[in-house]
Order: C-alpha cells, then sequence, then structure tokens
C-alpha cells in the first residue's frame, strides 16, 4: 500500500455512472477541472523538483485526457446541439462566445504548460515564463468553467430534448470506450 501525503495532488476519477445523465456528468468534471487547476497552482510556485516530478506528471494526464476530452465532447456535440434547439432570445451565440474566448486563450496557453508540465515530469527546469502562463492559463479555464456552470448548463437543461441528451450520453460513453467504462484520449485538444 502505498501512503500518500495529504499534500500530493489527487483529481477523483470520474464517476462513469453519471453518463445516463450527461449534464450533470459535465457539471461533476467542471470540478475535477477546477482541482486540476488548484493543483497546476500549486505546481507552478513548488521549487521541490521531485515533488513537482510526480505532480506534473498526474496534472499531464488529466489535462490531456479528461480535460481535453471534455472539452472536445462539448465543441463537438453539446454546443452545437444548443445552436439547433435555443431561440434568438436565449442568446446563445452571446453566451457561447464568451466560453469560446476563454477556450482560446487558454488552448494559446496550452503548448506552454503541456511543455512545463513535460519539463517538470522529467524533473527538468520549465521555462521562466511557465508560472506567468499557469497564471493565465487557470484564469481562462475559471472563467470558462463560470460561464458554463452559470449559463450553458442552465440552458442545456432548457432547451436540449430527451432525445438530444439521449445522444449527448451516448456520444459520451462512446469516447470513454464505447459502454463508458473508461480509457479514451484527449483527441489532441490540448498543446500536443
Amino acid at each position: 500500500m502505498v501512503m500518500r501525503s495529504p499534500r500530493d495532488p489527487v483529481i477523483e476519477p470520474a464517476d462513469l455512472r453519471l453518463l445516463s445523465a450527461p449534464l450533470d456528468f459535465l457539471e461533476v468534471e467542471h470540478y475535477r477541472f477546477r482541482a486540476f487547476l488548484a493543483h497546476l497552482e500549486r505546481l507552478a510556485s513548488d521549487r521541490r523538483v521531485a515533488r513537482r516530478a510526480a505532480a506534473a506528471r498526474l496534472l499531464l494526464a488529466f489535462l490531456l485526457g479528461d480535460a481535453a476530452l471534455h472539452l472536445a465532447e462539448e465543441e463537438e456535440t453539446l454546443f452545437p446541439m444548443l445552436r439547433a434547439r435555443c431561440r434568438t432570445a436565449d442568446g446563445v451565440e452571446r453566451i457561447l462566445g464568451l466560453v469560446e474566448g476563454e477556450r482560446a486563450r487558454a488552448r494559446d496557453l496550452s503548448f506552454a504548460i503541456v511543455a512545463g508540465l513535460r519539463d517538470c515530469a522529467s524533473q527538468a527546469v520549465p521555462d521562466a515564463g511557465f508560472a506567468s502562463s499557469v497564471a493565465t492559463f487557470v484564469g481562462a479555464m475559471r472563467r470558462h468553467i463560470d460561464w458554463e456552470n452559470a449559463l450553458v448548463l442552465p440552458l442545456a437543461r432548457k432547451r436540449l430534448t430527451p432525445g438530444d441528451l439521449a445522444r449527448l450520453a451516448a456520444g459520451m460513453a462512446e469516447r470513454r470506450g464505447g459502454d463508458g467504462t473508461g480509457g479514451a484520449a484527449g483527441h489532441g485538444y490540448f498543446g500536443e
């Protein structure tokens, strides 16, 4: 049995049973993403090389795996469904524009984030701008999550049909191995 320090980063695995309620699953994924962002901030300021290496491997796996998968499926499935179902008065283009703007900022920085995490994972010193890139990336992703929780998910709950939700759930399960039991790659969403 491996004993973990209470300071070691942990990102709890997704409860794939929630895939049957895909909007709830996305909301829970936002909590996991917030944990990732908090750990990333700590790593950027931690100067202990050995401690950073283990944390960086965990964070890199989450960013290139679950986080990238989550964002890709929103862009490929959820957002198009919302555009198809929402009324002009819902302001979906404005709402999604806010979210997509924050995503674009984060994606632009993701190359520096991935490179810095890879450096930390190999016990090398990351680029001097890594901490600054992390701060900007974290801010953009937190705003993105806030917009989605406050505007996108409530709108999806209001406008998506049971058939839409079933298709969303099926697509999410398929991306995770067909039956929702795990393990898809993130489709190159971030800095790869």
